[in-house]
């Protein structure tokens, strides 16, 4: 009876200080509120499933959050930049699974507990050659609109200075699209998407991965912070224990990644002992929070320091590796005097110099000569780039290697200046355009080649027409006067036809050359024919159309009877090698064509005593165009029969040389196969 008059006088003291203990031991729930949430398709952060319904990492950590506080979240799924543009017309008030960054952060809050730590990855189609940012010079990327990892890798790539095509999509699930449909080379991915979507796709993973970011959720800027600390004030208390629904989520998601820890220990939750004693249970218990919520935040500023060194060291790495396994000359220098303060592995091979030979000297005179082959002074060149980097952000000019071999390259430069604005150093990456200027070169010799066969082609028309034309006039005037006798009109009209049959010889080299340019084979007719006898007729006609020359004929003793082959053809071949002959003899010079067994084949071959040609003249006999004088006293031609002749002969299954000593003369044989 004593104790119950005692608890009755201090029940009504003690009551609300009890009341106040439960109240602070139990979570915060704030009243029945509707949370509208933005979704977006990015496995396995968050996403709809097969069946239509909202799963994924954030989607079951904010479930649980709102079970908790007594919300009912209402998923929106939408593309990721039409979700933050709902967001901020306030049509969302939460946005699931979302990087922060600094123009965010001007339209956005976040919560401050990192949720998880994700990077970004390039992948390619399979088979790509893709190994390092170099390589995606001209290449279409498939990237996802409003993407932090699209936005940080398209400013790398043009800090670099590489040019490429961006295929803009609205989700990780359409880039993979993209590059299975090939409708693009490469694409932009954050890795745990990744993880989970790269066996279903016919895709590749490149080594190239970059940007690591935290994932949190996000309000529109000043709007709903209640929901921010609610979700930070759960996770804090999901993550500071070792065995809680935040671990289990990670392990089910990405496996592997949950902690090991001790059992909890958990506080006795009933105190026993005198009424007196309550008021310090609750203090020590509010003294015990503040402690935890101190221990926890230190404990997470620590891990976050140590996330961002180990962030910065991947980075630094990562760039380390981009610059030495990059596919192109990269350089430092030193603008006083241009020293070579960095070259890295790939310029040490290109060059051929021993990094001791290149780090610590200048430019000039180890790589880059003094003066180039043209006669440009690079010294200069030099000089002005130390001076205005930024008027030769892209030079082209000739290199030494260390076998002294020259070499093009194309320099991209990129100066590099203190916090002061004052030019500290150079940034160079080289590309080799040897090949390109080797194609140019040559594009302007056929070119001026072309001009001149153009020219010759002419001249070469010109001149028997207007002997035609003059003859023919001639012809004309003596049908209205008679001026001339039977045998002057037989002797104009010789010549008419002669210089008929030059424009029609003219005309079949143009039309031959034409189809050869085509792709298109040269039309044979071939019959038996006897070797002897088809070279005896040709030669006795260059006889009669060449007395100034002397013509042998040399056979062998032993023939073949026939031969099978185009006649016209193999006389239009033989008929270029002496009309050659012929032009470049003098008057009185012997010219022999012999017939002899070659193996399987029958040789013919026609010697001169003429003037010869030249090593570099006989490289370039067989190309269209050539002619091996050019000058106006050059004797006619259009450069084309050499070439028309070796498609003849090689297209009988033959072969054709030609030797040459200058002031000596030429020697030019041909194989036709036996029948």
């Amino acid at each position: 009876m004593q104790f119950s008059a005692i608890a009755k006088s201090f029940l009504p003291a003690v009551l609300p200080l009890l009341l106040l203990a439960v109240v602070l031991t139990l979570p915060v729930s704030a009243l029945a509120l509707t949370v509208r949430a933005g979704l977006e398709q990015n496995p396995p952060l968050s996403y709809l499933d097969a069946q239509g319904q909202p799963t994924g990492l954030l989607v079951e950590l904010l479930d649980h959050v709102a079970a908790r506080e007594g919300w009912t979240v209402v998923y929106r799924a939408d593309t990721f930049d039409r979700c933050l543009e709902k967001l901020r017309n306030d049509d969302l008030d939460l946005m699931v699974t979302i990087a922060p960054s600094r123009e965010r952060a001007e339209l956005y809050d976040f919560n401050k507990v990192n949720i998880v730590s994700n990077w970004g990855q390039l992948y390619a189609v399979p088979g790509s050659d893709i190994e390092s940012y170099f390589d995606l010079e001209g290449k279409k990327i498939a990237v996802m609109r409003k993407d932090t990892h699209h936005r940080t890798f398209r400013a790398m790539l043009e800090n670099f200075g590489i040019r490429a095509d961006y295929l803009e999509v609205d989700n990780f699930d359409q880039v993979f699209t993209a590059l299975q449909e090939r409708q693009a080379e490469a694409g932009v991915v954050g890795r745990f998407y990744a993880l989970s979507a790269e066996a279903t796709y016919a895709v590749a993973a490149t080594p190239i991965i970059f940007n690591p970011i935290e994932v949190h959720y996000a309000v529109r800027k000043g709007t709903n912070g209640n929901l921010l600390l609610a979700i930070d004030r759960e996770l804090t208390d999901l993550k500071s224990e070792p065995h809680s629904l935040y671990y289990q989520v990670l392990d089910r998601w990405f496996g592997g990644l949950g902690k090991e820890g001790v059992p909890h220990w958990v506080m006795p939750a009933v105190l026993a002992g005198a009424l007196l004693l309550v008021l310090l249970g609750v203090f020590v218990l509010l003294l015990r929070r503040q402690v935890e919520s101190r221990t926890r935040h230190l404990e997470r500023e620590i891990a976050e320091r140590s996330r961002a060194e180990g962030a910065l060291r991947e980075s630094e790495e990562n760039y380390r590796e981009l610059v030495e396994s990059a596919n192109a000359i990269i350089l430092r220098l030193d603008p006083h005097g241009m020293t070579i303060t960095f070259v890295n592995d790939f310029g040490v091979r290109f060059f051929g110099f021993p990094r001791e030979e290149l780090v610590g000297r200048s430019i000039l005179e180890t790589i880059v000569p003094r003066q180039e082959s043209g006669g440009r002074d690079l010294a200069g060149l030099m000089g002005e780039l130390s001076q205005h980097p930024e008027d030769h952000l892209i030079n082209e000019n000739e290199n030494l290697c260390k076998n002294g071999e020259r070499v093009w390259i194309s320099w991209r430069n990129r100066p590099i200046r203190d916090a002061r604005g004052v030019l500290v150093g150079l940034l160079s990456v080289g590309q080799d355009i040897t090949e390109r200027k080797k194609a140019e070169a040559a594009r302007r010799l056929y070119d001026r080649a072309k001009d001149d066969f153009i020219s010759t082609a002419a001249h070469e028309l010109r001149t028997p027409l207007t002997s035609m034309i003059g003859y023919a006039d001639l012809l004309r005037e003596d049908l209205e006067h008679g001026r001339f006798t039977p045998e002057e009109k037989s002797e104009f009209t010789r010549t008419i036809c002669a210089k008929g049959e030059v424009l029609s010889r003219i005309i079949d080299d143009l039309l031959d050359i034409s189809r050869i340019q085509r792709g298109m084979p040269l039309p044979l007719h071939c019959q038996p024919e006897d070797p002897a006898v088809l070279v005896g007729q040709t030669v006795r006609q260059f006889e009669m159309t060449s007395p100034q020359h002397r013509f042998l004929l040399d056979l062998a003793e032993v023939l073949p009877a026939v031969i099978s082959c185009d006649r016209d053809r193999v006389t239009q071949v033989l008929e270029n090698l002496l009309s050659n002959a012929v032009k470049y003899s003098p008057p009185g010079k012997i010219i022999t064509t012999s017939v002899a067994v070659d193996g399987d084949k029958v040789r013919i071959t026609v010697s001169d005593e003429g003037i010869g040609m030249t090593p570099e003249q006989l490289d370039h006999v067989f190309e269209k165009f050539y002619r091996a004088d050019t000058t106006d006293t050059a004797v006619g031609g259009l450069g084309l029969g050499m070439n028309i002749a070796r498609q003849i002969v090689e297209s009988h299954g033959g072969a054709i040389q030609v030797t040459s000593t200058p002031g000596v003369g030429t020697r030019a044989s041909f194989t036709l196969p036996v029948c």
